[in-house]
């Protein structure tokens, strides 16, 4: 099946649906069925956590600040949901997404664990960053930014790094956590997408094709300094720091399957971490170092989906 291309009206979702460069789209324009899986940090005891019954696309997974929850988009036909399950797949919570929201491109944990801030877009074509409790009371999205995706949150609280169309091509913004005292990190004719904040707060991971080809790159948050990370001409996309700052976790199509690599941030010890032919995307590290979370469209092994069919894990969120 190709990419799916909606044609809304003239606004950022023309670029962000006709802008091959990206390789995915926003959550309702996947074309890949997929579940969220875990591994450890070598590629080993990879296990499925998210159980919804066929007929589901699971995405986009983000550990909670404390390592012990994992969050997640799930989408059934129009229907879009946020899941926050345990480390090991346990569900703990689900969230509906309002009905004027049709698809979520990109989402973020607040550094203390009670909120998210996540783009959601709209059946008219625009996509704004939304804040949204996810206890305590009905959740209700506040907007907080206006024509922004990929919301990624700074490891103090105090800022959003967010990818824009406002300029004319994708760049990497930096904003309070209220939408104020906007700022062009990237400031580039190329496109700059998908802004990870290492632990420190000090630099912003992302992947760009300035270079000619898809790139991890990584740029000082203060002074936009930008130096190639991966440095390869494959479509190297999709960064996500380690705990500890000294790795980086990513995606690359240079195997010619998209899997999982590894490596450290000066750019040696390239590792890769998945091998079968089969698409895995999506990396985010957890807390401690020790997990990765990535979606995967891999076939479950029947002794493992005929233990949670027996478990009960394998239904529908009550």
């Amino acid at each position: 099946m190709g990419n799916y291309c909606p044609m809304p009206p003239p606004t950022l979702t023309v670029f962000l649906s006709l802008c091959s460069l990206l390789w995915q789209n926003p959550v309702g324009a996947h074309d890949l069925e997929g579940s969220v899986y875990r591994m450890s940090r070598d590629g080993s005891s990879v296990e499925r956590i998210s159980a919804e019954k066929p007929g589901w696309v699971t995405v986009s997974p983000r550990w909670a600040p404390d390592g012990r929850r994992i969050l997640y988009v799930a989408q059934s036909g129009d229907r879009i949901e946020f899941h926050v399950v345990s480390a090991t797949g346990k569900k703990l919570m689900r969230v509906k997404v309002p009905a004027h929201i049709t698809s979520v491109a990109g989402l973020s944990w607040k550094p203390d664990g009670t909120a998210i801030a996540f783009a959601g877009g709209t059946a008219e074509g625009s996509y704004d960053i939304y804040l949204m409790k996810l206890e305590g009371g009905e959740p209700v999205p506040r907007r907080i930014v206006e024509n922004g995706i990929q919301p990624a949150w700074s490891p103090d609280g105090r800022l959003l790094a967010f990818t824009t169309f406002r300029d004319g091509n994708l760049e990497v913004y930096v904003a309070d956590t209220d939408g104020r005292n906007l700022r062009n990190l990237t400031r580039h004719e190329g496109n700059d997408a998908r802004p990870a904040w290492s632990p420190d707060g000090r630099r912003i991971a992302f992947e760009s094709d300035r270079f000619g080809n898809l790139e991890i790159c990584i740029a000082e948050a203060v002074s936009g300094e930008v130096f190639n990370l991966s440095n390869h001409p494959g479509q190297d996309r999709e960064p996500s720091w380690s705990g500890d700052g000294r790795e980086i976790a990513f995606v690359s199509g240079r195997d010619w399957n998209d899997h999982i690599y590894r490596m450290a941030v000066d750019g040696t010890g390239l590792t890769r971490l998945t091998a079968e032919y089969v698409t895995d995307r999506e990396p985010a590290w957890s807390p401690d170092g020790e997990s990765i979370c990535f979606v995967s469209n891999r076939p479950e092994p029947f002794p493992d989906k005929l233990s949670r069919w027996f478990s009960g894990l394998l239904t529908d969120w009550q």
